[in-house]
C-alpha cells in the first residue's frame, strides 16, 4: 500500500497523479544548478595562438595528433564521396541521361563510341533520342564520320543534332538522310555552319527540302568556304531551285562534288543551274540524273559550260528526257571540253539520231583528242548508222569507251542458288 497526498492508492501503476508544472521556477532552478556545477568544476587553460605557436604546442603533445577542421571540410569530404561513383566519361552521362529521361541507350552507340565512324542506321531514334545524345557527341572527339540514315529525325531532332555540331570539333562527315527533314531542320542546319568550322561533307537524300530550303542551301554554298561534298538528291526542288543554286554555284570556290538528282529541276531553273556550271572553277562531279535538263536552251546552256568550264571531271544527265536539239549541242561542247573525263546520258530519248549527234564531232580530222574516257548511252535503241560512226570513234580513240545497248537485268537471289551445283554434283 502506498499513501501520497493523505490517500491510500492500492496499485501505483494504474493511478497517475495529475502534474502541474511552473515553468518559471523550473528554468529558475536549472540556471541556478548549471552556475553552481560549473563554480565546482576544475578550471582549464585555454589555448591561446598569438602566445603559443603551434609547433610548442605538438612538441607538448606527444600522443595525440590534433587537426583543426572547420565544418565546410565535412561538406566537401561528402561531395567528393559522392563524385567518385559518377562516370564523367562519354558513356557514362549517356546512360545518366538515358536514365533520366527514362529511354533505352543505344547499344551500338556504347560499343563504339571510340571509333572514327559510327553508324546508327535505322534506329528510330526520333526526336526524344536525339536529344540524349547532346551532352555526350558534344565532347567526343573520337568519331569522325556519323550517319544516321532514317532515324525519324524530323525538324526538332536535326535541331538538337545541330547542337551537337556546333560545339563537336572532331566530326568532318555527316549524313542525314531520309530524316523527315524539312524547312526548320534545314534553316537550323545552315545557320549551324556560321559556328562548325570541321564539317566537310553533308547528305541530306531523301528528306523534305523544297525550294524554300534551296534558297537556304543556295547562300551556304555561296558563302561557306569548307563544305566539299554536298548530296541533296531525292528531295523537292522544282524550277525555281535551280535558279537560286545556280548563282550559289558560280560563287562556290571550295565545293568537289554536288548531287542534285532524283529532283524536278527543270525549264529556267535548269538553264540557270547550268550557267553556274559554266562559271564554276572547282566543282569536279556532279550529278544531276533524273531532272528535266531538256530542250535547246537548256541545250545551248551545256554548249557554253562544256567550252568554258575547266575542272568537271564527271557529270550524269542520265533521265533527263534530253532529245535530238540538246544532244547536237552536247556533242560539240564534248569535243571542246579540256577535263571531262565520264560523262553518263542513259535512258535519254535521244534515239540513233541524238546519239550519232553526239559521236559524230569526234569524226573530224581537226578535233584535238582530250581527256574524255566514257560515254555512257546505254539504255537507248541505236541502229546501223549510229554503229558506223561508233566503229569511227572507237577506232580513233581506243582510250575512249562509249557504252550502248541495254543493260542486264539484276539477276534474282533464285537465279543465283540455280547456278549452284546441287548435292547430287558436289
Amino acid at each position: 500500500m502506498h499513501r501520497r497526498n493523505n490517500e491510500t492508492f492500492k496499485n501505483p501503476l494504474h493511478h497517475i497523479r495529475p502534474v502541474t508544472v511552473d515553468l518559471n521556477r523550473r528554468l529558475e532552478r536549472h540556471t541556478t544548478h548549471n552556475v553552481t556545477e560549473n563554480e565546482h568544476r576544475p578550471k582549464t587553460s585555454h589555448f591561446d595562438v598569438s602566445k603559443k605557436s603551434i609547433t610548442d604546442f605538438q612538441s607538448n603533445s606527444t600522443s595525440t595528433n590534433f587537426s583543426f577542421v572547420n565544418d565546410d571540410d565535412y561538406d566537401t569530404d561528402l561531395e567528393d564521396d559522392m563524385n567518385q561513383y559518377r562516370d564523367h566519361s562519354c558513356i557514362g552521362i549517356y546512360e545518366h541521361v538515358c536514365k533520366r529521361e527514362k529511354i533505352v541507350p543505344v547499344g551500338q552507340y556504347i560499343r563504339h563510341y571510340k571509333e572514327e565512324e559510327l553508324s546508327m542506321d535505322f534506329y528510330g531514334l526520333g526526336p526524344k533520342g536525339m536529344r540524349a545524345f547532346i551532352p555526350s557527341l558534344t565532347m567526343n572527339q573520337h568519331i569522325t564520320k556519323l550517319s544516321l540514315v532514317s532515324n525519324g529525325l524530323g525538324d526538332e531532332g536535326t535541331i538538337y543534332l545541330s547542337y551537337i555540331l556546333r560545339d563537336n570539333t572532331a566530326i568532318v562527315d555527316v549524313d542525314l538522310s531520309y530524316n523527315f527533314i524539312a524547312i526548320d531542320g534545314a534553316r537550323e542546319i545552315c545557320d549551324m555552319f556560321k559556328d562548325n568550322i570541321t564539317i566537310n561533307h553533308l547528305k541530306l537524300e531523301g528528306n523534305l527540302l523544297d525550294d524554300e530550303c534551296a534558297r537556304l542551301f543556295a547562300e551556304l554554298i555561296s558563302s561557306t568556304g569548307r563544305l566539299y561534298t554536298l548530296n541533296l538528291s531525292r528531295n523537292k526542288f522544282e524550277s525555281a531551285s535551280g535558279i537560286f543554286l545556280g548563282p550559289a554555284l558560280a560563287e562556290n570556290t571550295t565545293m568537289e562534288s554536288l548531287d542534285l538528282s532524283w529532283n524536278s529541276i527543270s525549264g529556267k531553273g535548269a538553264v540557270a543551274l547550268v550557267n553556274g556550271i559554266q562559271k564554276n572553277i572547282f566543282l569536279k562531279t556532279l550529278n544531276l540524273a533524273h531532272n528535266g535538263l531538256a530542250g535547246g536552251e537548256c541545250g545551248r546552256a551545256l554548249f557554253q559550260a562544256f567550252k568554258e568550264n575547266t575542272t568537271l571531271i564527271e557529270l550524269d544527265l542520265s533521265y533527263n528526257r534530253l532529245a535530238t536539239e540538246p544532244a547536237t549541242y552536247i556533242g560539240r561542247g564534248l569535243v571542246k571540253n579540256e577535263s571531262l573525263q565520264k560523262i553518263r546520258l542513259t535512258g535519254n530519248p535521244l534515239e540513233s539520231t541524238g546519239c550519232y549527234a553526239i559521236l559524230k564531232p569526234f569524226t573530224a580530222k581537226n578535233i584535238i583528242p582530250n581527256k574524255l574516257e566514257l560515254i555512257d548511252l546505254t539504255e537507248i535503241l541505236v541502229n546501223l548508222d549510229f554503229h558506223e560512226v561508233y566503229v569511227q570513234v572507237t577506232n580513233r580513240y581506243p582510250e575512249l569507251h562509249v557504252l550502248i545497248g541495254l543493260r542486264a537485268p539484276p539477276r534474282l537471289l533464285r537465279d543465283e542458288h540455280r547456278l549452284l551445283p546441287s548435292p547430287m554434283e558436289r
